[in-house]
Formats: structure tokens, C-alpha cells, sequence
């Protein structure tokens, strides 16, 4: 009788022990996946003006005169549709994993990844409006 006590007080504790872990891994991974969706949307309405964008400098591309012109309007439509791409690529593969230590470690990459295709985006943009203002219509 005395064993059995022992080890359900020994369960309790271990129990007791593990719960505030899981609870604590329940909130990193809370924490860690709002951060990423909070860029994700931010940067997310920005896709409408990376498509505008790239429309406006394929119309350059199928325009220009200049050769010089038509290799950098190439490579700035490249830059957007590559940030384009790598959005829509993360949000089809974006899903957190059933288990607590795995989804930290994900949710930690894709929080850098996100990030970079921020990046990405935003660079597109500002060289996509640079461009158009630099090159004669």
C-alpha cells in the first residue's frame, strides 16, 4: 500500500513537473506564429502592387529600344516575380507541426523565412518604382 502511494505521489509530481513545459510550449509556439502571421499580413496586401508593377514593366520590355533598358527591365521583372513566387510558395507550405520541439524549430526557420520574403518583396517594389521613374516611357 505504501508503494502505491509513493508512486502516485511520485505521478503527481511528474506530472505537475511536465505541465507547465507544455504550457510554456504551447505559448512559444502561439507567440512565434503570430509573429509570422503579423508579416505575413503586413506584407501580404503588397503582392497586388508587385503584379501592377510587373504588368507596367513587361509593357516596358515589350517597348524598349535600348538594350541596355531591356536587360534591366528583364532582371527587375525577374526580382518580382520571384518575390511573387516565393510568397506564394511559403503560404502553400506554411504549416506548424503537431509536436511541441518540432513546430518551435519550424515556426523559428519559416519566422526567417517570412522575413526574407518581406525583404524580397519590398526590394522588388522600390527597384520596380525606381526603374519605371528612370526609364523614358
Amino acid at each position: 500500500m505504501r508503494f502505491l502511494l509513493s508512486f502516485a505521489l511520485f505521478l503527481a509530481l511528474l506530472c505537475s513537473c511536465a505541465e507547465p513545459k507544455i504550457d510554456a510550449q504551447i505559448i512559444e509556439i502561439a507567440r512565434r506564429d503570430s509573429v509570422i502571421m503579423h508579416v505575413h499580413d503586413e506584407v501580404m496586401p503588397k503582392i497586388a502592387k508587385v503584379l501592377a508593377l510587373r504588368k507596367r514593366i513587361q509593357h516596358k520590355i515589350d517597348s524598349v529600344t535600348s538594350t541596355n533598358n531591356l536587360a534591366h527591365l528583364q532582371t527587375v521583372s525577374y526580382a518580382l516575380t520571384k518575390a511573387d513566387a516565393a510568397m506564394m510558395n511559403w503560404m502553400r507550405s506554411y504549416q506548424i507541426p503537431a509536436k511541441s520541439d518540432t513546430a518551435i524549430a519550424y515556426l523559428k526557420t519559416q519566422e526567417i523565412e517570412i522575413n526574407r520574403i518581406s525583404a524580397a518583396i519590398y526590394e522588388s517594389i522600390q527597384l520596380a518604382d525606381s526603374t519605371l521613374k528612370t526609364i523614358a516611357p
